[in-house]
């Protein structure tokens, strides 16, 4: 054990060497003719806290002590740091809201709200107007870093949201749904009612009540198809509202009648 110190002692002293010179105050009593194990130890402390440290893929030095004199926070003022935070509260309430929105999709109905509320602190934080103190926030939380990892994140969220077309189904502002939206959830919800009252016994009775807003719910679907006014909430309604209609009746999908 005593041979391993002493070599990993050698080694530091000769990354030290082929460093500039520093001027290492070593205490006299570990400098003994005997060495302890915890006098080594002192010693490896001692030169690693003044030499520069040898990096292989650089070909270079640099201190140890010049890494401490740049806080990774340093360029980020108290005002961005409660926007980010912010900007993290209502990503994650997004978020949330998605996961639970997902089955069946509701992610357009009930959380565009959220998403609202995450688009208005991200374009605070992007914005080129100057915050408390002449600050803004775009530089240092946007691109201080490679990854520009903020941006990266809302991005992702911001391309679910234009997959599933929701800007189709809500409002210009986001702040309610659609007159047709609200008219086709409307009007699914008295068909599943409707199919839910008659599913028992002889659909008979289920393809004569049901039939006229069944074909109402249709009509009204292909026209939101052909207006391009269709966002993922109504796609996935219209699939989930086929599984209940049965074969027998005429107006079903599935009938070959």
């Amino acid at each position: 054990m005593y041979i391993f110190q002493v070599a990993a002692l050698l080694i530091a002293l000769l990354y030290y060497g082929n460093a500039q010179t520093f001027t290492v105050a070593v205490n006299s009593t570990i400098l003994g003719s005997e060495l302890s194990a915890d006098g080594l130890k002192q010693l490896a402390a001692a030169v690693a806290s003044q030499s520069p440290v040898f990096q292989p893929s650089r070909g270079s030095y640099f201190s140890l002590n010049l890494l401490s004199a740049f806080p990774e926070d340093l360029e980020v003022s108290d005002y961005c740091v409660e926007l980010l935070a912010i900007f993290g509260q209502r990503y994650s309430t997004y978020v949330n809201c998605l996961v639970s929105a997902a089955r069946p999709v509701k992610v357009c109905q009930n959380c565009y709200g959220t998403y609202d509320n995450l688009m208005e602190i991200y374009t605070n934080i992007s914005s080129d107007q100057m915050g408390p103190g002449n600050v803004s926030c775009r530089d240092s939380l946007l691109r201080s870093d490679r990854l520009m990892l903020v941006f990266l994140l809302y991005n992702n969220l911001k391309d679910i949201w234009t997959g599933s077309e929701c800007n189709s189904c809500v409002s210009l502002g986001l702040h309610s749904l659609t007159n047709d939206t609200l008219y086709f959830m409307a009007t699914l919800n008295q068909s599943l009612r409707c199919f839910e009252k008659f599913q028992q016994g002889n659909h008979s009775a289920l393809c004569k009540e049901c039939k006229t807003t069944y074909r109402g719910l249709n009509e009204l679907y292909s026209r939101m198809e052909k207006n391009r006014t269709l966002c993922i909430d109504i796609e996935d309604s219209r699939m989930f509202l086929s599984s209940p209609c049965p074969a027998s009746c005429s107006f079903c999908p599935s009938s070959s009648t």
